[in-house]
């Protein structure tokens, strides 16, 4: 099946030879079930919440489309009876 992989097997997957940590103490998540169902019910509990109050901070470091793309969202959320600030 996988010639020219030498005795790599794709079914067990890249496994680093050892382990980084970052940050102190660091907490394990367990991942949640991404499925379309859990995605539009998070997004209904969200909606249902009401206004809600937004901080965009350090916009100037992004490349200029991505500001614009941050100020069309933040636009969006204040037409949407949001708070936004930025710095």
């Amino acid at each position: 099946g996988y010639d020219g992989l030498g005795e790599y097997d794709p079914s067990e997957g890249v496994r680093p030879e050892r382990e980084v940590v970052v940050g102190d103490p660091q907490i394990r998540v367990k991942e949640k079930e991404r499925s379309v169902t859990s995605i539009l019910k998070e997004l209904a509990a969200i909606q249902q919440q009401g206004p809600q109050k937004y901080c965009i901070l350090g916009t100037r470091h992004c490349s200029y489309l991505h500001q614009q793309i941050i100020e069309l969202l933040a636009y969006a959320l204040v037409l949407s009876g949001n708070h936004v600030y930025t710095s």
